[in-house]
Order: structure tokens, then C-alpha cells, then sequence
């Protein structure tokens, strides 16, 4: 039976948007899905979340999150995409990246969408594309870590590192793989297919010029 792409994609927000609605408020900023299923999912694709955290709680959000999809046995779910609120606010305003400023735009906020709206208008391309004022809110600098926060860094960051690198392992022997990036501050994957399909996307665009739509879900 073939299953229709409109079906699947709804089926995957809704298990996204069960799965945010599940985290601890107090830690997140922002919550909402990203990658595939923010554009049109296949039925094996993963359930992509990006969380942008409270200044200096990127750890205590990451670990809340591993319990609540392993508690509640969400296996669909990957957490692929976490930054705190101090992180953020520079990597938008420094963000630069065609592909990477598309996706941005395509994310399904959940939890917390003035605040990202607000914070990712200091990226200039967004905000023109968007026909927007750049946002001037200088309020998500200069958080401070608390002994928690570093703890949970501390403790956690070399499990997922380890965890990753094995996951690498058996995703370079199938052909796949990603490069891993861990700070106090934030935690992702930049995976090969991505690469790939920057790379033909850049090709894309020198071709037929600007491909951006308006079609953002903010």
C-alpha cells in the first residue's frame, strides 16, 4: 500500500509536536522540527528538533530531552540540533550559509515562535528575505553558567561524544556519515549528505539564481 507524502509528513509534526510538548519549559527557549519533515518526509526519515536553550542550560535541555524520548519510547525522534539562547544570537547574526538560512526558514515552530522569530531576524539575509527590520534585541547575551549547567556538560557531553562517534561508525560503513560539534554552549551534527546536498543546492542557485520562496512556515 502506498502511503501518501501529505499523511506521513502529518504523522511525523505530530509525533515532533507530542515529543516538545513533553520538555521541561523551564530549560528552552525554543522548540520546533526541522530537516526532512519541515519539507516532505519520507516514511523511514527521522524527526529532526532543534532546541535553542535558556543562556547556559544547551546541557540540561539535551538531557531532559534523551529521557523523555527514551521514557516515552519516541525512536523516531532526533535531537540534532541544540543551542543555548547566547549561541544563537551569534550564530544568526554571523550565519551566512544559503542552505542553512532555507532550513531556518522552513522550521516548524512548536514552542517558544516570537522568540525565534525575534532571534533569527539578526541574520541580514533572513530579515531582507523576509522583508523585515533586522531585530535589535541585544536581551540573549552575556548569560551566565551555573554549576549545574557546567555539571551536566561535564557528565553528559562524553556519552553522546562516544555514543556519536560510534553511531558515525556504522553510518560511514553504510555509506553515510556526519561530523559532530560539542561546546558548552551547543550540540549538533553536520551529516555528509548534507554536504552533498549544500553543495547541489549552491550548483542550484548559480544556475537559476536566488531559489528562495515564500513559503516559510515563521
Amino acid at each position: 500500500m502506498k502511503i501518501s507524502i501529505s499523511s506521513t509528513r502529518e504523522e511525523k509534526i505530530a509525533i515532533g509536536t507530542k515529543f516538545i510538548e513533553l520538555l521541561n519549559k523551564n530549560y528552552i527557549e525554543f522548540a520546533g522540527i526541522t530537516g526532512s519533515v519541515s519539507y516532505i518526509p519520507e516514511p523511514y526519515d527521522d524527526i529532526d528538533i532543534f532546541i535553542i536553550a535558556k543562556t547556559g542550560m544547551a546541557w540540561k535541555s539535551i538531557l531532559d530531552a534523551i529521557l523523555k524520548r527514551r521514557i516515552y519510547k519516541l525512536n523516531d525522534i532526533c535531537i540534532s540540533l541544540v543551542m543555548d539562547a547566547d549561541f544563537a544570537f551569534s550564530y544568526f547574526e554571523k550565519l551566512t550559509d544559503r542552505l542553512i538560512i532555507r532550513d531556518a526558514l522552513k522550521t516548524i515552530p512548536v514552542y517558544g515562535q516570537t522568540f525565534y522569530h525575534d532571534i533569527i531576524l539578526n541574520c541580514p539575509a533572513i530579515a531582507s528575505i523576509l522583508g523585515l527590520n533586522g531585530s535589535t534585541n541585544n536581551f540573549y547575551r552575556g548569560g551566565k553558567r551555573n554549576a549545574t549547567a557546567i555539571l551536566a556538560f561535564l557528565l553528559l557531553s562524553p556519552l553522546i561524544l562516544a555514543k556519536s562517534i560510534y553511531n558515525n561508525f556504522k553510518g560511514m560503513k553504510a555509506g553515510e556519515g556526519f561530523d559532530i560539534h560539542i561546546s558548552f554552549n551547543s550540540f549538533y551534527l553536520d551529516s555528509y549528505k548534507y554536504r552533498i546536498l549544500r553543495e547541489k543546492f549552491m550548483r542550484e542557485e548559480a544556475e537559476n539564481g536566488k531559489i528562495f520562496h515564500s513559503d516559510s512556515h515563521i
